[in-house]
């Protein structure tokens, strides 16, 4: 059996490739970056930019769910471009998509087919391409996952005290930045646990007490340092503690964003189905290897060489069934299974493809059906129905809304707007610059507004029929239609 664990000969083609895949990542990340409009979330966490910015720090509340992590980076990116665009506020994530190439430099520096297969699985993975184009969490919570999943592997193998200390950050940041860090932690626990178990840990702890005292001490001091705002508000520390409950809870009692089982297993069927194959990759890779080694399955898999499989599997299949088997599903939640999935898949087919010219077809064919899917889902069908990553998206029916309503404003700029639907977002956004002439409320009555405001945005089931006002249908979201009522005399419309 070839020696997986040399370098290629010509580093330099190897490392000019990578580059050439990090420099593709980036670009399929930002490229036509506000092609797709504001989702609600997205507009909400403007709202919270504003609130940042104006209090000098991020108020964390844990009703709301998510830490400042997010809306510092996007407070520091809409800062540099000067504006809140829709690629200033969308920048930060797509970086971040992009930073996730850095660990697998790591975790797979000694087997450069699968740091390739790793490479090209992530930097065009359909799903994280998706997220990296939206201003919402989750990126950066795959980010600093994967930065404490390589800290912990690595102090495992070697026990060299920095790794305490990286991942000590990776914790406190992924901490600051959602709730669902408990989620990411147990299943790190289960792939932790499928290494040597922990004697000679055990030994390594005590050994460098003082170090992990130092990293225990750096995690608690670098998380109160942010969530309380650099000690401007101490109820920060309060509110962090109160939302690991307030997102348990959420899980049984949000029924309407309750899914079946399978809700990922058929994205990823229609999205990414090559990382469904890796139950058959990894079974026929293992079958392959223990008759090539004449050894028992059992020696196989308790080699020391098979420790980064046995973890990466592990995290991957335990990420997989945990967030299968919880009742609260969101499309964007899918790519705390994608990464890990693409990192086990990415090795065990490094152990199958033992030919090279098999491992270069694989590598081709990998790239161009990730390029196709990426495309067509990020591009070709940005949002819609018609996407599975797109949920309750805004429709072109409010961007339309929001360009009549601008355009009234140019012909009568104190026109007032009431805006009366149950969901708005990300109206507020999209009217940022005129926000004083616009009113948000619950409403389904017409008659009593007539008077003070010029357009009133009503939802479908409203209907008011008279000579002085105008009615139009617009469909402003996947959840929301509305009856919008123009008054003709005063804008003549």
């Amino acid at each position: 059996m070839k020696n997986v664990s040399t370098l290629p000969k010509n580093a330099a083609l190897t490392a000019a490739v990578l580059v050439i895949l990090a420099i593709a990542a980036l670009v399929i990340r930002v490229a036509q970056i506000d092609q797709r409009p504001f989702h609600h979330d997205e507009g909400v966490n403007h709202y919270f930019l504003e609130t940042t910015r104006s209090k000098g720090y991020y108020p964390y509340s844990h009703q709301n769910y998510h830490g400042p992590t997010h809306f510092y980076a996007i407070a520091l990116t809409t800062w540099l471009f000067g504006e809140d665009s829709e690629q200033a506020m969308r920048l930060p994530p797509a970086i971040g998509g992009v930073l996730l190439l850095l660990p697998l430099l790591s975790f797979f520096r000694r087997r450069p087919y699968a740091l390739f297969f790793s490479t090209v699985l992530i930097s065009f993975s359909p799903s994280l391409i998706f997220f990296s184009r939206y201003t919402i969490h989750e990126v950066f919570f795959i980010l600093f996952t994967l930065w404490l999943a390589l800290a912990v592997y690595q102090w495992n193998r070697t026990h060299v005290a920095h790794w305490l200390y990286q991942g000590a950050v990776a914790l406190s940041l992924l901490i600051l930045t959602k709730e669902t860090y408990v989620i990411a932690g147990f299943c790190l626990f289960w792939a932790y646990l499928s290494l040597e178990i922990p004697r000679r840990d055990i030994t390594f702890i005590y050994k460098q007490r003082h170090h992990f005292a130092g990293a225990i001490v750096l995690l608690c001091a670098l998380t109160i340092l942010i969530v309380s705002g650099g000690f401007q508000w101490s109820g920060g520390v309060r509110e962090l503690f109160l939302g690991v409950p307030q997102w348990v809870g959420r899980n049984s009692s949000d029924t309407g964003h309750h899914k079946e089982f399978l809700y990922y297993s058929k994205v990823l069927l229609e999205t990414e189905p090559w990382l469904l194959s890796l139950p058959i990759v990894m079974v026929v890779a293992i079958l392959f290897l223990t008759i090539k080694k004449s050894t028992s399955l059992l020696s196989f898999l308790s080699d020391e060489r098979f420790a980064l499989h046995r973890f990466l599997t592990t995290w991957a299949y335990v990420s997989f069934f945990l967030y299968s088997s919880l009742k609260y599903k969101m499309p964007w939640l899918i790519i705390n299974i994608t990464v890990p999935g693409a990192l086990a898949l990415s090795l065990w087919l490094s152990e199958l493809l033992r030919a090279r010219i098999l491992r270069y077809a694989m590598l081709v064919g990998t790239l161009v059906g990730c390029v196709y899917y990426s495309w067509y889902y990020n591009f070709k069908v940005p949002y819609g129905t018609k996407n599975p990553f797109s949920y309750v998206h805004t429709s072109p029916g409010m961007m339309k809304l929001i360009d009549e309503i601008k355009s009234i404003w140019k012909k009568s700029p104190q026109s007032k707007i009431l805006v009366a639907t149950n969901q708005y977002w990300p109206m507020p956004y999209y009217f940022r610059k005129n926000k004083e002439k616009v009113a948000y409320i619950r409403s389904d009555s017409v008659k009593k507004y007539l008077g003070d405001y010029d357009v009133l945005v009503m939802d479908k089931k409203v209907k008011f029929k008279s000579k002085e006002w105008k009615m139009k249908y617009y469909r402003l979201a996947d959840n929301q239609e509305s009856h919008t009522f123009f008054r003709k005399d005063k804008l003549e419309y």
